[in-house]
Formats: C-alpha cells, structure tokens, sequence
C-alpha cells in the first residue's frame, strides 16, 4: 500500500460512522481494501482493526493473540487469518456478537456506562485477548 492510497479512503468510506452496517457494505469495504493492498499482503488483523477503530460500537478486532479464544467461544464460525479468507468468517462473528443479549440492550443513562456501551464490541477483546 503506497501512503495516502485512495483505496483504503474508499474502503472506510464504505462503512458508516452510525447505524447499521449492511452486508453489502462490509463487502464493498473489503474490496476496496483488496484493491489498496495488491499484493495481498493483509490480514484478519489489519483488516479488523481498521474497522474496529472506525466503529468500535459494531466490529471488533480479530488478531493472533484473541483468535483462539473467539473460535473457542464460537466453535461453529472458521475464523482465518489469512488475506482473502477472512471476511466472510469474520461477518459471522460479527451478526453472532449482535444477536446477543447484552449487545441489544439499551444505551445506559449514565455516562460512564454509556461511553462503555458505545465500545461495547471492541471491548470484547478484553475477554479473549490472550
């Protein structure tokens, strides 16, 4: 990837800032991404911490260290690390993450919580990091 490649602008620009992220746009994003890393050299890691640190409230960052723990909490999702393979595994972690109860709970009041819950995907890292 050269530095400022439009490719990359044009994959985070496929992800909203709020809302609902759609499928479709998850797909755009990651063929942007493609486009910005020719030579295929990206993987699960790069690939989900930018999205991550885009929208912590829906994605959350898949690396080395956290891996093993995500496919042992979601034995039926084939998380890969390798560039190319990992997306669709990795948008069934994410629709497994949003059907559960915790992440449809309403925004807390209080603003302590409340900042927590506007990071609550990203925050699952802190329970799988190893």
């Amino acid at each position: 990837m050269e530095s400022g490649d439009p490719n990359l602008d044009s994959a985070l620009n496929c992800i909203p800032m709020h809302g609902n992220v759609s499928k479709h746009q998850f797909d755009e994003y990651s063929r942007n991404l493609s486009k910005a890393f020719p030579n295929g050299n990206f993987g699960v890691a790069s690939g989900t911490r930018l999205l991550c640190m885009k929208r912590p409230d829906f994605f959350l960052s898949v690396n080395g260290a956290n891996i093993d723990a995500l496919k042992a909490y979601f034995p039926g999702i084939r998380l890969k690390k390798v560039s190319g393979q990992w997306q669709e595994p990795y948008w069934h972690l994410i629709q497994a993450l949003h059907s559960a109860p915790w992440f449809n709970q309403p925004r807390p009041p209080g603003p302590f919580e409340a900042a927590i819950w506007n990071y609550r995907v990203a925050f699952v890292d802190v329970f799988v990091y190893n």
